[in-house]
């Protein structure tokens, strides 16, 4: 998966990307997301909210 973001760098260099329909939505940092779940061996279900937390981007 990590490769296919490696892609997208640079459409998205920030590491971002939102559909925003919403302004109040928040938004996940989902590179992040994706290098942690896989320097950890878990899947995003499987995240704490302690950890799932740390990818939120609240406006």
């Amino acid at each position: 998966m990590l490769k296919e973001f490696d892609k997208a760098d640079k459409y998205f260099p920030d590491g971002i990307f939102v559909d925003p329909k919403e302004t109040n939505e928040p938004k996940i940092r989902f590179r992040a997301l994706s290098k942690y779940c896989a320097e950890h061996g878990k899947k995003p279900k499987d995240l704490t909210d302690e950890e799932r937390e740390k990818f939120i981007i609240r406006d």
